[in-house]
């Protein structure tokens, strides 16, 4: 069992904090969620097993259960006992879950007789399918999925909501967005590679690199145009606040034009405040002559799509110009999205 820091005994050491009063200073050094305390998590600890034998890599970890006890940390360094663990033997005709835990103990608080902190392997009930609940104090690092006698090797799964604790106003590296954030808090959300941020009661991006592909539907007042054998290519992506999109649409031979003037779906719908505004802009490019014609792209009424028109007034359509194959259509957007808050 490792050492727990800020556990020792002040009576021997006069005019020192009580072990109690150095972890609740300790909350103050986290982020912390909207209950006050530290978010519980774990920096390192890969987990790997050949059979039931079982490998974790060396970590960190913090823990505060309630806010009288304060935030508890311990390391389990490199040839540290607690990082080998067996998977108790498997059930003869029935497979079952079993969880591997890092437990904090600390006997003023819990009574358990115990102080530290120790990685823990608890057996699920055989053909259950669910993992045993946790207990005590401390984070799940995730489970194993263990078949019965000779099924081969039980199957590691992480826990997907456990956090790389962070320091305060510090950057939360994490798979899914905790479940009680505070206003203010910010994460680099592993499963979208987005800077987020927790405001007005949702979650905001911040910055993003991560582009998604984006073909807009293109409609017609009475009939929409026919793609064909035309190219396009297109993405979008939020990111501070704002939806950047871009698209061009290259005409082939089978291109054809519908009825009535056009309109295209935006990406993401904008705010209720752009329902007459420009958003961007549209070029289209005469192949055979060189010549571009630029439009503004301009959400009139429905923030759900967009119109290309001219400073006369004049919108996108099947008038003009006539396409023809080679001929361009390119669009580029930035906009603020419905969701984004006041």
């Amino acid at each position: 069992m490792r050492d727990l820091i800020g556990i020792y005994d002040a009576g021997t050491n006069q005019g020192e904090m009580a072990a109690s009063e150095w972890r609740q200073t300790d909350t103050s050094l986290f982020l912390r969620d909207t209950g006050d305390l530290a978010m519980a998590g774990v920096r390192g600890g890969a987990v790997t097993n050949v059979g039931s034998a079982v490998t974790i890599a060396p970590f960190t970890v913090v823990v505060q259960p309630t806010a009288a006890t304060g935030v508890y940390r311990a390391a389990f360094p490199s040839g540290a006992g607690e990082l080998l663990k067996t998977i108790p033997a498997a059930h003869a005709t029935l497979a079952r879950v079993d969880a591997l835990d890092v437990k904090v103990f600390d006997t003023e608080a819990d009574s358990s007789g115990l102080r530290g902190a120790d990685t823990v392997i608890t057996a699920g009930t055989p053909g259950s399918g669910v993992a045993p609940s946790f207990t005590g104090n401390g984070v799940r690092l995730g489970t194993f999925a263990v078949p019965a006698a000779s099924g081969g090797s039980p199957v590691w799964t992480a826990n997907p909501n456990l956090v790389g604790y962070a320091a305060a106003g510090g950057i939360l590296d994490i798979a899914n967005r905790p479940a009680s954030p505070r206003a203010g808090t910010v994460i680099y959300n592993r499963a979208t590679g987005v800077l987020e941020v927790f405001h007005a009661g949702a979650w905001r991006n911040i910055m993003s690199s991560v582009w998604s592909s984006w073909v807009p539907i293109w409609t017609g007042a009475s009939q929409n145009p026919q793609r064909g054998n035309g190219v396009e290519v297109g993405a979008y992506r939020m990111s501070g606040g704002m939806v950047d999109a871009y698209w061009k649409y290259t005409y082939g031979t089978s291109f054809v034009v519908g009825i009535g003037i056009w309109a295209w779906g935006l990406p993401v719908v904008a705010h209720a405040d752009y329902s007459i505004a420009s958003v961007g802009q549209t070029i289209f490019n005469d192949a055979s002559t060189g010549d571009f014609l630029t439009r503004s792209a301009v959400i009139v009424g429905n923030t759900g799509s967009f119109a290309a028109v001219t400073e006369a007034g004049v919108r996108l359509g099947p008038a003009g110009p006539v396409p023809a194959q080679g001929d361009t259509l390119g669009i580029l957007l930035r906009y603020r999205p419905a969701n984004e808050a006041p």
